[in-house]
């Protein structure tokens, strides 16, 4: 298969542009981490991250994990664990998974974007959360309602939305706008912190001394030698237990997937400006030209001749000859030759009974070449033609 010209241009065009976006950005950034992009994951270290509170409980003697698995299972070891975004627990499994390991005793602590005022999750339904309320404005600091170690200062929570519980045994420690913030219940053996505040938790509000100390806060029940884990499985980072990054998280934050993305958005504005054609053009069914009917009678011929049949030749002329040559009488064609010619005869006294006989005979041979074929139809049309004639 030959390809042409203009899909050569476009293949050559689009692997330049690859190789040119991909060093360039390479040269530019070159990211360790493919999720260093995703908002709440210790894998960002960016403002919106949370790297900065994992760092910060290493230095302080905490094992950290991370839960990015194929699937959502929390380690034995782990009596601490950071939910980063409430509202990803869109599978049923998962909250009761996540039910059962804190009613075993215990603790998660679990940040609030308020996402799922659009439609419940299956988190907020087990925890019987209602819709949270939105702030007219945002809201700097909280107030501290219950202090849960000592006299905190109060954290700086950039909150923009507060929480409504459908249960009555929570306990409120942060609130703004008469809106609960941060409140805590208990869950068989085990606790849960909820806070609508996810800025506290951030690379950002980790900056603040008193967001530092109530995380420290809450942090104080729990065995200084627990592993305290972070739920990244819900923020859509899963490694397939191999250390392999998604296809999507390699296009979307490697050079090389920004280069292939940049080099088809070029391609296509390219094809689209220059009006390429993606196959031929077919023609319209009007359009297509038609077979001649003298084609199927020469390609009929072709066929007989090739296969030797001038038997069916003759026989066909034969009995077109008696029909239309008795038609007009309405003498029987099926009657023997003596028979028909005699009967032709009565009725037409023109009729050149030798001619026609000898004419009958010879289309009745089984052998006979092609030149001797011919001979015999042009007699038999010159018969039919002198009797049409001659009325």
């Amino acid at each position: 298969m030959r390809l042409s010209r203009d899909l050569i241009v476009v293949v050559f065009l689009f692997a330049v542009l690859t190789v040119l976006a991909g060093l360039a950005a390479s040269m530019r950034y070159t990211p360790e981490d493919p999720y260093s992009f995703v908002s709440y994951s210790t894998h960002n270290v960016q403002p919106s991250g949370t790297q900065a509170l994992q760092r910060w409980l290493q230095a302080l003697g905490r094992q950290t994990v991370r839960i990015e698995t194929a699937t959502f299972t929390i380690p034995s070891d782990v009596q601490t664990l950071f939910v980063l975004r409430s509202e990803s627990f869109d599978d049923s499994d998962d909250a009761d998974t996540l039910i059962k390991w804190i009613e075993r005793g215990n603790t998660v602590i679990v940040l609030d974007t308020a996402d799922y005022a659009i439609e419940p999750n299956a988190l907020a339904r087990a925890l019987n959360l209602g819709e949270p309320k939105n702030f007219d404005t945002l809201v700097e600091r909280a107030s501290v309602e219950q202090p849960i170690l000592g006299n905190l200062p109060s954290p700086l929570v950039h909150a923009n939305h507060g929480l409504t519980l459908d249960r009555s045994d929570y306990v409120e420690y942060l609130s703004a706008n008469n809106s609960p913030l941060l409140v805590s219940f208990k869950l068989g053996k085990g606790t849960v912190w909820f806070c609508a505040a996810p800025y506290i938790f951030t690379n950002a509000g980790l900056r603040d001394e008193s967001n530092a100390a109530l995380i420290g806060a809450l942090l104080s029940d729990s065995p200084s030698n627990s592993a305290v884990a972070f739920d990244e499985y819900h923020l859509g980072i899963r490694q397939n237990g191999s250390g392999r990054s998604s296809i999507q998280a390699l296009l979307y934050s490697t050079p090389w997937g920004w280069a292939i993305v940049y080099a088809l958005v070029v391609v296509l504005a390219f094809l689209v400006i220059n009006g390429q054609r993606f196959g031929r053009v077919q023609p319209l069914p009007q359009t297509i030209m038609r077979r001649r009917p003298a084609e199927y009678v020469t390609s009929l011929a072709q066929l007989y001749r090739r296969a030797g049949k001038s038997s069916i030749v003759l026989h066909h002329y034969f009995q077109h000859l008696k029909r239309n040559l008795g038609r007009p009488y309405r003498i029987n064609p099926n009657l023997s030759d003596a028979e028909f010619v005699d009967a032709l005869a009565r009725q037409d006294d023109r009729i050149d009974r030798d001619a026609l006989t000898r004419t009958l005979n010879a289309l009745q041979q089984t052998q006979i070449g092609e030149s001797g074929l011919v001979k015999v139809a042009n007699q038999a049309i010159k018969i039919f033609q002198g009797t049409k004639n001659a009325k």
